[in-house]
């Protein structure tokens, strides 16, 4: 019987909580249409400035990039370190210390800050995305801008400014890696393919930048990904 009724409870969690991602990714869907039609930095003040100071320009943005190699080398280094004596670190912990409670305390707060930034990310270059679609003679067209080259994405048609996105992207990798420092001290495993996924997602959007070459519309299901997992 208490076997019968945790399989029920299993299956109503993972019922519920596919219903709630299938609700999230319909709210995702209607904020990008809606922004087409009216500008969510008219919603939200300081937006269309702070997108106006990262504004995607060759020759700037590829070459500050370039110039912070120095912060993604120690960054990358430091995450080695984390998932190996880090991790030996935590092992060698009684399982209910206070750096585990700590984590558990904070990972909500984490979990909202990267749930906020991914959806707006995703609604901003959604909104983008679906524009160039409606104007570039369909996918093949605005694919090929994307997963080409920045230059050919940027114009002056108003997703210009939303094009920021892409370098906050870059700039989100090496800030990824705390996820990785709550899966340590939380004393969960770190999976070979977590933190392979998280150094090469790093480097590549890093090297994207740098060479000015678009990381593609991969962008876009990335961020789906990660607005549903900080949910």
């Amino acid at each position: 019987m208490k076997k019968k009724k945790e399989s029920r409870n299993e299956k109503k969690a993972s019922s519920s909580g596919f219903l709630g991602d299938a609700l999230y990714l319909s709210s995702c869907a209607a904020m990008t249409v809606i922004t087409m039609q009216y500008d969510l930095a008219d919603l939200v003040p300081g937006l269309r400035e702070l997108e106006g100071k990262f504004e995607l320009r060759k020759g700037v943005s590829d070459e500050w990039m370039l110039s912070l190699w120095p912060f993604f080398l120690a960054a990358s280094i430091l995450y080695t370190l984390l998932i190996t004596v880090g991790v030996w670190y935590m092992e060698e912990l009684p399982e209910n210390n206070n750096l585990t409670r700590l984590a558990g305390k904070l990972l909500p707060v984490w979990s909202l800050i990267a749930w906020i930034f991914s959806y707006f990310a995703l609604v901003r270059l959604g909104s983008a995305v679906l524009h160039h679609l409606s104007t570039n003679n369909g996918i093949y067209n605005t694919s090929l801008k994307y997963c080409v080259s920045i230059s050919d994405v940027i114009s002056k048609d108003g997703t210009r400014g939303r094009l920021a996105w892409v370098e906050f992207f870059c700039y989100s990798k090496p800030m990824e890696f705390i996820d990785t420092i709550f899966i340590v001290l939380c004393k969960k495993p770190v999976s070979r393919l977590h933190w392979i996924h998280h150094q090469l997602t790093m480097w590549y959007s890093w090297l994207c930048l740098v060479l000015f070459a678009s990381p593609g519309i991969v962008i876009i299901p990335l961020f789906i990904i990660k607005t549903i997992a900080a949910t």
